[in-house]
């Protein structure tokens, strides 16, 4: 079963905010897909973001949990990092051999896998399949609706209608 996550950047705040994670294809739909569509609010951590507000969706979708698959990219960081520190203590000798000085500097890429954001960088974008317009564009169910509600819609319904069930009830 794949877990969603979803990471987004507001407006108010340009850090990303993994605000859902090991989500259901189901739950993602209901907790942030149909609010987004219809411009509603939605609940993150005590703070209450509205769709408008985002500037940048990232939906993830991993095999694992959150968690492990957060453990899984520190994992593959730290032997990254590791590769990384034997070449620079190679080099650091060699050029200390050559130079005959002890004063090398060495500086170290941060590692990943402390944030929750993080999880964007894992796992298949899916944001495609989910999103496609901004937000307030609403579902399939109330684009329909907004149809049918259109008043040339309503004059066309109301004269045919009445016709329709003139001519049944004459056969």
């Amino acid at each position: 079963m794949p877990y969603f996550h979803v990471v987004v950047k507001s407006k108010n705040n340009k850090k990303p905010l993994c605000v859902f994670k090991d989500l259901s294809k189901r739950d993602l739909k209901n907790k942030f897909i149909k609010p987004y569509k219809l411009n509603k609010s939605f609940f993150y951590c005590g703070s209450i973001l509205t769709a408008s507000e985002l500037v940048n969706i990232k939906i993830v979708s991993t095999l694992q949990k959150h968690e492990q698959e957060l453990k899984r990219e520190l994992s593959v960081a730290h032997v990254e990092l590791i590769k990384k520190a034997d070449d620079l203590f190679k080099d650091i000798i060699e050029e200390s051999n050559a130079l005959d000085s002890d004063n090398v500097g060495t500086s170290f890429d941060t590692v990943v896998g402390y944030n929750d954001y993080e999880i964007q960088d894992c796992g298949v974008d899916v944001t495609h399949k989910f999103i496609r317009e901004a937000p307030g564009e609403g579902t399939s169910l109330s684009k329909f609706s907004e149809i049918l509600r259109h008043p040339w819609v309503v004059r066309v319904f109301a004269v045919f209608l009445p016709l329709m069930l003139i001519y049944l009830d004459i056969k």
